[in-house]
């Protein structure tokens, strides 16, 4: 497998789990912190992009650029969702 397809992968790998538990606690009746919020708002578009690119195979600058950005800001915001949860959860112990 390739440098750059492993990479690919790999997001998937970590985003999808990331994904679902965004998707479990948006239906939670729990408050939502800054930082779940902004996930929502930074992450869920890339997730619509790659929903688009499968279905309809398009892929124009604009979703190019969100597909680019991703790459470099998701990291930071996968760092910032799993610390959010953390804190979040940490009193169920």
């Amino acid at each position: 497998m390739g440098g750059l397809s492993g990479l690919v992968l790999f997001y998937f790998i970590v985003g999808i789990p990331q994904l679902i538990t965004f998707l479990v606690k948006l239906f939670l009746g729990i408050k939502k912190s800054v930082w779940y919020i902004t996930y929502g708002i930074v992450v869920i578009p890339f997730w619509i992009t790659v929903m688009i690119l499968f279905k309809e195979k398009i892929l124009n600058d604009f979703f190019g650029y969100i597909l680019i950005a991703a790459l470099l800001y998701s990291p930071v915001m996968a760092g910032l969702y799993v610390y959010d949860c953390y804190k979040t959860y940490k009193f169920y112990k």
